[in-house]
């Protein structure tokens, strides 16, 4: 479990109060982590809650960089921004990232209907096949918050 010594070393700021947005109020820490194949955690970064995932994807794949050499970048659809896509080729690898159609109908529908013509004729892309492997990235937040502790941080707020 992590204790106060720990998580007063992390170089990143964490907030003494709640942090607040104008639609919603985060209050605790996040532990972002950078994992490989087979669940072998190979970065993290603790930030406050209320730090989206894809604001860390960059630092967190620079410091892995330094750690091991990769290939592949596979990553969920929240990270579908070019500027990691870019940050992710200056590092050798190819990105392999979920793309999120947002708010756009049509390229939901072009999306779903290719997935659905490459289903049916039984085509699974090399990308398509790697990017199966992310579902080691849940157990290993998984195992990170029911074995080792940290799915409860230790907070203070002020008052």
């Amino acid at each position: 479990m992590l204790d106060q010594d720990t998580i007063s070393q992390c170089p990143y700021p964490l907030p003494s109060a709640a942090a607040a947005s104008p639609k919603r109020t985060w209050a605790g820490w996040k532990l972002h982590i950078d994992s490989g194949d087979y669940g072998i955690a190979l970065s993290c970064i603790l930030t406050s809650a209320s730090v989206h995932d894809s604001q860390v994807a960059i630092p967190l794949g620079t410091m892995t960089a330094q750690r091991v050499v990769s290939l592949y970048d596979l990553m969920d659809s929240a990270y579908d921004v070019e500027a990691i896509r870019n940050h992710s080729r200056l590092l050798g690898h190819v990105p392999i990232i979920d793309l999120n159609p947002r708010r756009d109908s049509v390229l939901k529908a072009e999306l779903r209907d290719e997935a659905r013509a490459q289903s049916v004729a039984g085509i699974i892309d090399a990308q398509r096949q790697r990017f199966r492997q992310r579902s080691g990235v849940e157990r290993v937040n998984g195992r990170m918050k029911d074995e080792f502790g940290c799915g409860v941080m230790p907070r203070r707020f002020a008052i």
